[in-house]
């Protein structure tokens, strides 16, 4: 089940959020949001994302950084409210198939830092002990490397990934057919499905959360998909 992705307050979304299954997760900017939701509707699963894009740096003591980063919304205000939220998003977007070996490390111990930094600083404590984080959050196509699975899966947290579907004219790409395999699929919204499979194979069983996902618009020209 894949819910909303609120960055902003929209009509009536608490009314929406009432009517849906219980389970459905749904992604706030605001924890303010989080509480409203399950207010509305106490089966919800709550996703809060503070945005953070401009302190992505994969440089330095990742370990401080993840408590800088942490204590940038975890404060009072996130304290009274902090009952209302299951899922904290780590940084967004930042794998790419085209990074060097190096840039990908970086990006691993950033998460292993911020996995043992919340396990063993926050998570201790009754207010925080039933939040959990949602690694990765991958752009559709890109890989999250195995052992950022193995960091979720080892230590008790979630996959996040981006399984847009590519659309124009209302058809799904496909990227062309080989041996039977819809490349649309494989390498765009259904890419975490091989991913799965290798993590398996090396006895790594994480879960998995689509933390934004939808149809997207794509136009072609020669130089290909855009």
């Amino acid at each position: 089940m894949i819910g909303f992705h609120i960055q902003w307050p929209v009509p009536d979304w608490p009314k929406a959020v009432a009517k849906q299954p219980a389970g459905t997760p749904n992604k706030f900017f605001q924890v303010q949001a989080a509480a409203e939701a399950k207010a509305n509707n106490p089966s919800t699963k709550t996703i809060l994302r503070h945005f953070y894009d401009h302190g992505q740096l994969f440089e330095g003591d990742y370990r401080n950084r993840a408590r800088t980063f942490l204590k940038t919304f975890i404060d009072g205000t996130f304290d009274t409210l902090a009952q209302h939220v299951d899922y904290i998003e780590s940084w967004n977007e930042t794998l790419a198939n085209s990074q060097s070996a190096a840039e990908k490390q970086a990006r691993i111990d950033w998460e292993d830092a911020l996995t043992l930094v919340w396990n063993e600083e926050y998570r201790p404590k009754s207010l925080y002990s039933h939040i959990n984080i949602i690694l990765a959050n991958a752009a559709i196509g890109n890989d999250i490397p195995w052992q950022i699975a193995k960091i979720a899966y080892e230590r008790g947290h979630v996959l996040g990934y981006h399984p847009y579907m590519p659309m124009l004219n209302g058809v799904p790409f496909t990227g062309g057919v080989q041996s039977g395999v819809d490349n649309g699929r494989r390498y765009y919204w259904l890419r975490w499905q091989h991913m799965d499979e290798e993590y398996r194979a090396r006895r790594i069983y994480p879960l998995w959360m689509f933390t934004e996902a939808g149809p997207l618009n794509y136009y072609e020209h020669p130089g290909g998909l855009h």
